[in-house]
């Protein structure tokens, strides 16, 4: 395979990444994914294993934090790792307990990171490791809604 045809292959699985989070969907969120994945959150302390337990967790980010939208501002390939500088703003509904148990309903955030990649050969995510300001984040969920 070409180093175009990889980096088109792994664009097309950012793409469905970013629009599962921003329809919330799980499903379409997990087949981004190989049965065996990592995924870890640096700023949640959290590391998972499989798709059975990234399904459990994205379940809950949905079901806590809504109205999604992310973008991919950049997409970097090089040895054997992929990358991709996001945003991603949404409104809390409910709490996930490992971001935070003090979140104010309605409360938007923006969130602004970057996530490192391994893929298999059929274009899905192996491992995953995202890094964001989680300071930043605890503040503006901490607030009240001001709509």
């Amino acid at each position: 395979m070409t180093q175009q045809q990889t980096y088109d292959k792994h664009a097309a699985t950012f793409r469905k990444w970013a629009d599962s989070i921003a329809k919330g969907d799980v499903e379409e969120y997990i087949s981004c994914f190989a049965p065996d994945a990592v995924v870890e959150d640096i700023a949640m302390g959290m590391e998972t294993h499989g798709v059975h337990n990234i399904r459990a967790a994205a379940t809950r980010w949905f079901q806590a934090i809504v109205d999604q939208k992310i973008t991919i501002f950049a997409h970097l390939e090089g040895d054997g790792h992929s990358a991709v500088m996001w945003e991603l703003s949404a409104t809390v509904q409910g709490v996930f307990t490992e971001l935070s148990e003090d979140s104010q309903p309605g409360s938007r955030f923006t969130k602004r990171g970057m996530s490192a990649f391994r893929f298999d050969d059929d274009a899905r995510f192996v491992w995953e490791r995202s890094h964001w300001d989680r300071a930043s984040v605890l503040r503006q969920i901490g607030a009240p809604n001001e709509q």
